[in-house]
Parts: structure tokens; sequence; C-alpha cells
């Protein structure tokens, strides 16, 4: 509906806008009014306007997907991650390339050792073995 009532104002707008000029040249000339030419004005910008308000109502109409599109359902929920390995409460955070070892963020300081340890974050792990399946 309001993709109909946005049509409908910018035409609208386009007539007042085209009426708004055809007051200029009484307006111009020798023996012009300023008080047509400020009438024309006053038309002219209502056009303006009204035109607007329909370029408005179709690009809102555009944004909100209109009102027979039916809401999409999220295929993909936010991936799981399993629990971490050392103490199996925390979901892990952290995965050990090097030791394979999967932790969250309360045990990773007893783990982590700069030299031996190579750590990659388990969101990325999981996306990474997601694909390799599919």
């Amino acid at each position: 509906m309001p993709n109909t009532v946005g049509k409908i104002m910018i035409v609208l707008g386009v007539i007042l806008i085209l009426g708004g000029l055809a007051f200029l040249p009484a307006g111009f000339g020798p023996d012009g009014d300023p008080a047509v030419m400020a009438g024309g004005m006053g038309v002219f910008s209502l056009g303006s306007l009204a035109t607007g308000l329909g370029l408005y109502l179709n690009a809102r109409q555009l944004r909100s997907g209109g009102a027979e599109k039916k809401p999409e359902k999220k295929k993909d929920a936010a991936i799981k991650l399993p629990p971490c390995e050392a103490c199996e409460e925390a979901p892990q955070v952290m995965i050990c390339a090097n030791h394979g070892a999967a932790l969250c963020a309360s045990c990773m300081h007893t783990h982590f050792d700069a030299k031996a340890c190579l750590l990659t974050p388990a969101s990325r792990q999981m996306t990474k073995t997601a694909s390799a399946r599919a």
C-alpha cells in the first residue's frame, strides 16, 4: 500500500511543480506581480516537498522488504564449541596447534609456553573442519 501512496505523491508533486513553473511568466516582465511570483514559488516548493515525500515512502518500502516478503529464518546458528579438555566446563577458546590441546580462557594460562605453543582461535578451527567435511 505505501508503494502506491509513494507513486501517487510523486505524480502529485510533479503536477504541482509544473503548476508552480506556470506562474513564473506572470511574475516576470515589466508589469509583473510579486504576489503571483511568490504564489508560484510556494506551489513549486510544495510540489518539491510532495515529490520528496513520495521518494522517501518508496525507499522505506524497499528497505523494509515489502509487505509480501516473509522474514527469513536463520539457517546457521552460532557454532557450539565443545568443552575445554582440561576442566571440561567452559567452552573452548583456543587450540594449541603443537600439543593439540583445546583450552578455555581460564585454563589457557596454565598450558601456555611462549616457546612451544602456537595458539589459534577455536572458532577458526571449527569452521575449517566444517568446511573440510562438506
